[in-house]
């Protein structure tokens, strides 16, 4: 049984595909990835593949031109992107059993085609996409009817966290898992080091590594470990922010910045690491949902995290003593920093009740199993 998976940004790295996909793949299905390069003028490739535990993944790329976070700037490439996927389904319609849909931008091809062909379509919804992007507001009440219609015509749908059925809770699918954005242990628990250049330093040391944008607190944050030299940042993606933050990075020795790097540079970084933070606007409807990989990889490695009050994850994170939760704003994150240090006669301690916490209940092995019984059930409906 063959796969496509959907996705409109290049993947390299996309944490949750990736996951999704190995799993897939060590079930016995063949995956191929269908993903659009925004940069196409700097990459003309359209073919590449994803080394994975279980295999090789070969991924497609649309090259179509466009920035992340441009909002409604970003509808003519957008609606490219989607002519392309939907040309490529349809000539490539006999090499796919199912069709497995992420986010509302590549869910119209998918369901066009399954309607087309009779194929199956999963529909994974990493973020509601009218809380979670700019849509104008004449235009939101339109795109959340097609986008509730598309969960109630999907064979099955996913959600990030349980929180997130009260975002979707007008639409009525046809089957609902939640996987959790947790990560596979085996890209840590072999302790293997991948190349990453790390500095030696006895400094208390921060990770952050995601999405470079607005409604993150990283520009106040970069201010903040300016000023504290006698504490390091380390931090990656990919974003609008890039240039702002390589070049603060640049004249700073204690912010060390990688760019976009795999998924297991990620863990390794994060692990060499004291604390994490993922800290969102709770002002972004979407944010009140949130289920950022940061807090299951804090959980997983054992590490304190910082995040903001408001955004879903803070009861999480204040409940089980797992870090601190603060107001969105420097003076709280440089306050949190304080405390925490103070409290790190406690961090063992906390180590072992995250670790429990994750094993219990956010473990990959418990998503594997969910991802597993989704297909099997769809495959003989």
């Amino acid at each position: 049984m063959n796969i496509i998976i959907l996705r409109s940004n290049p993947i390299l790295p996309d944490p949750r595909v990736e996951k999704e996909a190995n799993t897939l793949l060590g079930l016995g299905y063949k995956v191929k990835i269908l993903a659009w390069n925004r940069r196409s003028l700097n990459n003309r490739e359209i073919y590449g593949e994803i080394k994975v535990k279980n295999g090789t993944l070969p991924i497609r790329w649309f090259n179509v031109n466009a920035s992340f976070g441009n909002g409604m700037k970003n509808f003519l490439p957008l609606l490219f992107f989607q002519i392309f996927l939907i040309g490529w389904l349809i000539k490539h319609r006999k090499d796919y059993d199912f069709i497995h849909a992420c986010d509302f931008d590549t869910v119209i091809p998918a369901w066009f085609c399954s309607k087309l062909f009779n194929k199956k379509y999963v529909y994974d919804i990493f973020d509601y996409y009218v809380d979670a992007f700019h849509v104008p507001n004449f235009l939101k009440s339109k795109v959340e009817k097609i986008d509730i219609f598309m969960i109630n015509s999907a064979d099955a749908v996913i959600i990030a966290n349980e929180s997130r059925k009260e975002q979707i809770s007008k639409s009525r699918p046809k089957k609902l898992y939640i996987i959790h954005n947790s990560p596979d242990i085996s890209d840590v628990i072999d302790n293997k080091e991948h190349g990453v250049m790390f500095s030696n330093t006895q400094k208390l040391k921060f990770a952050y590594i995601g999405i470079l944008c607005a409604g993150r607190l990283l520009k106040e944050i970069l201010e903040i470990f300016q000023e504290h030299q006698e504490w390091e940042l380390h931090i990656g993606g990919f974003g609008p922010y890039e240039q702002h933050i390589k070049s603060i990075a640049d004249s700073n020795d204690n912010i060390f910045y990688y760019g976009r790097i795999p998924y297991e540079k990620v863990i390794e970084i994060e692990r060499k690491c004291d604390i994490l933070f993922a800290i969102y606007d709770p002002d972004v409807p979407n944010h009140k949902y949130s289920s950022p990989n940061k807090l299951y990889e804090a959980m997983m490695l054992g590490k304190p995290i910082i995040v903001a009050k408001g955004t879903g994850i803070d009861e999480t994170v204040q409940n089980f003593e797992i870090g601190k939760a603060i107001d969105y704003n420097g003076e709280s994150f440089e306050q949190a920093i304080t405390e925490m240090f103070e409290e790190r006669d406690n961090w063992r301690c906390m180590k072992h009740r995250t670790q429990i916490l994750y094993n219990k209940h956010y473990a990959w092995e418990i998503m594997n199993t969910r991802l597993e019984e989704l297909y099997r059930l769809i495959s003989v409906d």
